[in-house]
């Protein structure tokens, strides 16, 4: 009785200790995406302020995206600490180490794209209605894998997708109702970024399939690698045409558009991925919701801009979609 009596005990200790770690765990996690979904909302009000001195989406993606190229020495850094360096470069095989180059290469325009959109919509409507209509990417997502076979869709999922666009359409007339047809024009430009955004989840997904174990960093940084070589010409030419002229950019923007790409690009992701292997991709993905209330709040506060009413049932809409597919997927 005495041996079932400390086994008993240490049986007890070891799932307190167990439940304390998975909690420790889940709170780390959950700071992470609170981190993350303030960095978010504060990058496309830092963006908003860059454009109203400096307007050259196209530089400004290219340059936050060429910061992913810092993974690269994190990478380095750590295989040396970790005594990996000796395996192939970065400490993993040359083998992987090209298939995330290929890899890379197939995101590298899909995630430009994504963003140069969702910046060049940030310089024509809020970032309240910027924020809610790029939260339907996960509708999206689903959609194009469902599309391609490599997803399907269960009932409360077709119902957050209705539901999801009902609220985009509500949030791009409540815009339109207003008389500013470039708020309109801006709130397609979020969709656009949505789509192309989603487009990139999917061939991420499908790309990584095989291989759930993926270096992120790694990947990302060929991300930002592939942008500086095909894109650095198109900056240079856009100078020359004088279409994105370099000659007002001044040391105070480009100290802004540096925060806004090691913040956004670099410590926000980095963040992103801790909070998947903390929590779980759903949890990550619905409390990523956060940022449509915390959007509209910091318009009233930075801009005193007030939402519709429209636009807060559109948000309502969108928000209850979005959980939908998430949690169902």
């Amino acid at each position: 009785m005495l041996i079932d009596a400390e086994a008993l005990e240490e049986n007890d200790r070891f799932i307190s200790e167990t439940t304390h770690v998975q909690t420790s765990r889940q709170a780390e996690g959950w700071v992470c995406i609170l981190l993350v979904v303030v960095i978010w909302v504060a990058a496309s009000f830092l963006v908003q302020n860059i454009e109203s001195s400096f307007h050259a989406p196209f530089f400004l993606t290219f340059s936050c995206t060429a910061m992913f190229t810092v993974f690269f020495l994190f990478a380095h850094v750590a295989s040396v600490i970790n005594g990996s360096s000796n395996v192939g470069a970065f400490g993993i095989p040359n083998n992987d180490l090209s298939r995330l180059r290929i890899i890379g290469l197939k995101l590298a325009p899909l995630w430009f794209l994504a963003n140069f959109f969702y910046i060049l919509s940030l310089s024509k409507t809020s970032v309240t209605s910027s924020t809610i209509l790029s939260s339907t990417s996960s509708v999206f997502t689903l959609i194009i894998g469902y599309i391609l076979k490599s997803e399907r869709i269960v009932r409360w999922q077709v119902a957050g997708v209705v539901v999801c666009f009902l609220g985009s359409v509500i949030v791009g007339f409540s815009d339109k109702s207003k008389g500013s047809e470039e708020s309109f024009y801006g709130d397609l430009l979020s969709l656009v970024s949505a789509v192309l955004y989603a487009c990139y989840s999917v061939v991420l997904s499908v790309s990584c399939d095989s291989s759930p174990s993926v270096r992120m960093d790694l990947l990302l940084a060929f991300v930002g690698m592939w942008n500086l070589i095909f894109c650095a010409p198109i900056v240079i030419a856009l100078d020359l045409l004088s279409m994105e002229s370099l000659n007002t950019l001044t040391w105070e923007v480009a100290s802004q558009i540096l925060v806004k790409g090691i913040t956004d690009n670099v410590i926000a992701d980095y963040l992103w991925a801790r909070a998947v292997l903390l929590t779980s991709p759903t949890i990550t993905t619905v409390g990523l919701s956060l940022t449509i209330p915390l959007s509209a709040v910091a318009d009233l506060f930075v801009y005193q801009k007030v939402p519709t009413v429209l636009t807060i049932i559109g948000a309502c809409f969108v928000t209850v979609g979005f959980l939908c597919v998430s949690i169902c997927s």
